[in-house]
């Protein structure tokens, strides 16, 4: 949201970001636009009757959309697109929503009524939009419906290009939620310590959430010469991603049913090839010049194809060391930034596909 409220500003374009925060109501001036920033009214007991962050949110965008004088409003949830289709019965604007995944039906419950705020999201936003083909194909498949792909674009300047690890050591990163099990990680510590049995002085670095017990877990499942070789880095801070980024041979997205492939772009920018799943949108993204897709052996929550990975490891690390191939990366990348697909976007908001394209 930040990176589209940039881009609309240096646009001549007027931005209110309307979302929550820790705390009390507020609202920012920004070099992405105004902020209007309501206090989050959710609590974590709240999730054993299946109320989420997002529920409680469509009161107050509801309430800042009414009040924002707004000709277009960009959704990003089903919620707060729900809350845009309401304030449109009394204003007139435009409701656009971009589709960041796919509600597959029976995966959302009656009550809360997710499934009648969704298709009435879908069915009544001005204008649907997907991240993905993958995901335009889920939309077709299940509610019949065909938005236009665009691709979320990113902030290229964010992620300098870099050249490599700075002590020349195989260096394999991946950046995301562990906690999360689609995100792949215990496929990935176990097809690392298969790679180390080619590549011994191959090190592993783990940017993002883990549980203390996920990550004694990960490291009891190898030796304990693989396990030193394993560096959780944690959250920190999002300034120290596009140095892990610069600084390793190899990004790896061991996900399934990731809708798009944003870390990909990140890392491709900052000049590291990719490893990715061969599941979701991930392929569509990933040519051989720039990376290695792997079969992830499972159509379910997570891949269990630890070999499979742990070949496409070797190979991304093969590529990383052919001349060029950053220089290569950068480039690739620069076809997903917002100079490049922002005023795909920008288009949306004046001449909004409709139903017929869909």
């Amino acid at each position: 949201m930040d990176g589209l409220g940039r881009f609309l500003t240096s646009r001549g374009h007027e931005v209110i970001t309307i979302s929550t925060r820790p705390g009390k109501s507020g609202v920012e001036v920004t070099e992405a636009g105004r902020r209007v920033l309501h206090r989050q009214y959710w609590a974590p007991w709240m999730r054993s009757v299946r109320i989420e962050p997002f529920h409680p949110f469509l009161i107050s965008s509801f309430c800042s959309i009414m009040a924002s004088g707004a000709e277009v409003v960009h959704c990003f949830s089903f919620t707060d697109a729900f809350a845009a289709n309401l304030a449109r019965r009394w204003r007139r604007l435009r409701v656009v929503l971009q589709l960041n995944g796919a509600p597959v039906p029976g995966v959302y419950h009656r009550v809360p009524p997710d499934r009648a705020i969704i298709r009435h999201a879908v069915e009544h936003a001005d204008c649907l939009v997907a991240c993905s083909r993958f995901v335009q194909q889920l939309m077709r498949q299940h509610y019949n419906l065909e938005p236009p792909v665009v691709v979320p674009p990113f902030d290229i300047s964010l992620f300098p290009l870099g050249r490599g690890p700075i002590d020349q050591r195989p260096t394999i990163l991946a950046v995301g939620d562990f906690n999360v099990p689609r995100k792949g990680v215990r496929a990935l510590v176990r097809a690392f310590a298969i790679a180390r049995e080619r590549v011994p002085d191959a090190r592993l670095r783990l940017s993002g959430a883990m549980s203390p017990a996920l990550e004694a877990e990960l490291r009891s499942g190898v030796s304990e010469r693989v396990s030193a070789n394993i560096e959780v880095l944690g959250l920190g801070r999002p300034e120290d991603v596009p140095r892990q980024y610069a600084e390793a041979s190899v990004v790896v997205l061991p996900s399934m049913w990731e809708p798009s492939g944003g870390v990909l772009m990140e890392a491709w920018a900052a000049g590291a090839p990719v490893v990715a799943t061969n599941h979701g949108g991930l392929p569509e993204f990933v040519t051989p010049a720039v990376g290695v897709l792997f079969d992830p052996g499972s159509n379910g929550e997570q891949t269990n194809n630890a070999e499979g990975l742990a070949d496409a490891l070797l190979g991304g690390l093969v590529l990383a060391q052919e001349p060029n191939v950053r220089d290569r990366c950068r480039a690739h990348a620069e076809q997903y930034s917002w100079q490049r697909l922002g005023p795909e976007i920008e288009r949306l908001y004046v001449a909004s596909p409709g139903k017929s394209s869909r």
